[in-house]
């Protein structure tokens, strides 16, 4: 398979996807643990005292349910950034696209408007030849 090279931009891009969506995934595991924690305290004092009602500890459960679904769909523009920095990607638009939805604004912006080329991108400046009349 023929490995592509990208610009500053692209590389940018998929290194911001990368970050932001390690800290949502560690904040909303975090999440997910004081969700189930506090479900535990609710469920025992539910045992003991009979007052808590059983619809905070469903909600509570769906909560942290959706904590861990946010946690996993995290995991998609992590794959994709990290296989187009590797240069295995087909297309840099796939990438772009997941990491804008999932991952923020910024890091898909940076992926969509980088180049994404087969052939080595070019980074050095050449100068026009000058012309003399």
């Amino acid at each position: 398979m023929n490995e592509k090279q990208m610009d500053g931009l692209c590389k940018a891009g998929c290194i911001v996807s990368i970050i932001s969506s390690g800290i949502i995934m560690l904040l909303t595991i975090i999440g997910a643990i004081i969700t189930l924690t506090a479900l535990s305290s609710v469920e025992t004092a539910s045992s003991t005292s009979g007052g808590i009602s059983e619809v905070v500890a469903t909600t509570k459960k769906i909560t942290a349910i959706f904590w861990i679904v946010v946690a996993l769909l995290q995991l998609l523009p992590l794959f994709f950034s990290i296989n187009l920095l590797r240069g295995k990607a087909n297309s840099n638009i796939p990438a772009g696209v997941i990491s804008l939805i999932f991952s923020g604004v910024i890091g898909g912006i940076l992926i969509l408007v980088g180049k994404y080329t087969a052939t080595p991108v070019d980074t050095s400046v050449t100068q026009q030849p000058t012309v003399e009349v």
